[in-house]
């Protein structure tokens, strides 16, 4: 019977396999099910309901329209019996867990990945975070073999997009998920049937990032506003946001823009109180309007909370 199963079991031989989870990984199933030549034969998710991003009955879903198990891995253990034997190739797409290299050589094409940045740029974690954070003018995604390195392994195919100045995280990663969608399919045939090969990426020219948590958020009123503008849109929705403490309470922050003169103010002093904003002084003789305000998930209603211009944030 098609459907979802907890774990993992024994199975009949599978060719091409998907692992993964959130809205990129259910728009690449969904593409490589419904155009490609060599569309998967099982499919294994995560249950990640406690998280914001989660896709999660979306992917349960799969199985009624088109005809394929979806598993849930209850345990890291469970992925050596899903991939079994025979398997040709497994695309990756929102799994966390390192791999071993015995089981990333276990499949004759091995496992495929995308990975948020222009390979060899930003190996490792939170790719897409940091290079908005650093203004890079150009962000984008790798398709790539997964090796026993860090995010070492050949590229297939890199995606790229312009960084403007106003584009949030949230913008790109629906145009990064559109182009990614739309190219998918083709994209892995080529890569089962041998036509398309990977490039060794230039190590010469790697950069690594790190992993963050929801404390390393925390807004510096010290710093320049162009860098806090970065800082606060690369973890907008659908991250958690950037924030700072008011009294007690945290603070997020999921939309800001560059205040266009310069501005003499104590970095953190609140400079105008609008009814959905807050313009407030940064270093460098700067200030930075901030809006979307949330406090425990909720919307902040700005004049309320925020009465006198003597708040120093």
């Amino acid at each position: 019977m098609v459907g979802q199963r907890s774990s993992c079991g024994a199975h009949p031989p599978a060719r091409h396999l998907f692992l993964g989870s959130k809205a990129l990984g259910l728009r690449i199933c969904e593409a490589v099910l419904s155009t490609s030549r060599h569309a998967f034969d099982r499919i294994a998710t995560i249950d990640d309901r406690n998280d914001a991003r989660s896709v999660y009955a979306d992917f349960m879903a799969l199985s009624g329209r088109h005809g394929v198990d979806v598993e849930v891995l209850a345990k890291h253990s469970d992925l050596v019996s899903f991939i079994g034997s025979g398997t040709k190739a497994v695309l990756v797409c929102g799994y966390y867990r390192l791999l071993s290299e015995e089981l990333l050589d276990q499949p004759e094409k091995g496992f495929i990945g995308i990975h948020n940045s222009l390979l060899p740029k930003y190996r490792g974690g939170a790719p897409l975070v940091w290079s908005i954070m650093n203004g890079d003018e150009q962000v984008g995604s790798s398709l790539f073999r997964l090796s026993g390195g860090v995010d070492d392994g050949p590229v297939f195919h890199q995606w790229r997009i312009a960084l403007s100045q106003q584009a949030a995280i949230g913008d790109l990663l629906a145009e990064l998920e559109a182009s990614i969608g739309n190219d998918i399919a083709a994209l892995w045939d080529g890569i089962i049937e041998g036509s398309l090969q990977g490039h060794p990426q230039d190590g010469g020219q790697a950069t690594y990032s790190a992993q963050r948590k929801p404390e390393d958020g925390r807004i510096d009123w010290s710093l320049p506003a162009s860098t806090l503008h970065n800082f606060i849109r690369a973890q907008s929705k659908p991250y958690p946001g950037a924030y700072f403490l008011h009294g007690q309470e945290k603070v997020h922050v999921h939309r800001s823009s560059v205040f266009e003169r310069p501005y003499a103010a104590t970095p953190g002093q609140v400079l105008r109180i609008d009814d959905h904003a807050l313009t407030v002084g940064c270093g460098g003789n700067s200030a930075i309007v901030i809006g979307e305000l949330m406090r425990e998930g909720n919307p902040m209603p700005v004049r309320a909370c925020f009465k006198s211009l003597s708040i120093r944030l």
